[in-house]
C-alpha cells in the first residue's frame, strides 16, 4: 500500500495551492498598521482589502455613505469602493489594512473547505462587529500578518491566515443575506426587467 503523502503541516485547503498559483505575483499580501487622528484622504485599494479596527471609534465613509466603526470592526473593500476613515471627536483610530489580489480571493472561494456562501460585491462594504473569540482570533491573525510583512514573508501560512479572516467576516456579518452570490432567483434588477417585459393581463 502506498504511503499517504504528508501536506507539510498545512491543512487540506492548500493541496491545490501549487496548481492554482504558477507564479508568486498573486501571493503578495500587503499588511500595514495605520493611525488616523483626523479624516483620511480619499483612498481605494488595488484588489481587495480587509481592514480591522484595533482601537478607537468613528466612521467608515464609502462612496459618500457612512458606517459606524469601533474596536473590533472588520470590513472588506473592493477596488471600486472609494473610502475614508474618520475618527470620532477626541478619538484616534488605529487599524490594520491587509490588501490582496482578486486571484487570491478566487482561490478562497473555489476551495470546498471554505464552507460559507460567498459574499457578492455590492455598493456597500461587507462589515462586521467582532466580539469574543472572533475578536481575539482576528486580532491575533492581523498581528501575524504584520510580523510576516516585517519579515517580507508571503506564502501558504499567510494565505491561510487571510482565508480564516475572510471566514470570520462572512460568519459575523450579514453578507450572506445582504449580498448572496449568486443572488436568489427572481430578485433584484433581473426580476424588475422581467416584470417590464411581461404582457398585461387581459380582463375577463
Amino acid at each position: 500500500m502506498a504511503r499517504r503523502r504528508k501536506n507539510n503541516g498545512f491543512s487540506q485547503p492548500m493541496i491545490s495551492f501549487e496548481y492554482f498559483f504558477t507564479d508568486t505575483s498573486a501571493l503578495q499580501i500587503r499588511t500595514v498598521l495605520r493611525t488616523a487622528a483626523r479624516t483620511t484622504n480619499l483612498r481605494h485599494c488595488d484588489g481587495l482589502a480587509l481592514i480591522f479596527v484595533r482601537r478607537g471609534r468613528g466612521e467608515l465613509i464609502v462612496n459618500t455613505r457612512r458606517f459606524p466603526i469601533e474596536r473590533g470592526s472588520l470590513f472588506m473593500l473592493s477596488d471600486y469602493q472609494f473610502y475614508q476613515l474618520s475618527p470620532a471627536r477626541r478619538s484616534e483610530l488605529e487599524y490594520v489594512e491587509c490588501q490582496f489580489s482578486y486571484r487570491l480571493y478566487l482561490f478562497f472561494v473555489s476551495s470546498p473547505y471554505f464552507r460559507f456562501t460567498v459574499p457578492g460585491f455590492g455598493p456597500d462594504p461587507v462589515i462586521a462587529k467582532l466580539e469574543g473569540k472572533y475578536l481575539e482570533t482576528a486580532e491575533r491573525l492581523m498581528n501575524l500578518q504584520l510580523k510576516s510583512q516585517e519579515r517580507e514573508r508571503s506564502g501558504q501560512r499567510e494565505v491561510l491566515q487571510v482565508m480564516e479572516l475572510m471566514g470570520i467576516l462572512v460568519r459575523s456579518s450579514r453578507a450572506e443575506s445582504v449580498y448572496p452570490n449568486p443572488p436568489p432567483e427572481g430578485s433584484g434588477a433581473k426580476s424588475a426587467r422581467a416584470a417590464k417585459k411581461a404582457p398585461p393581463e387581459e380582463a375577463e
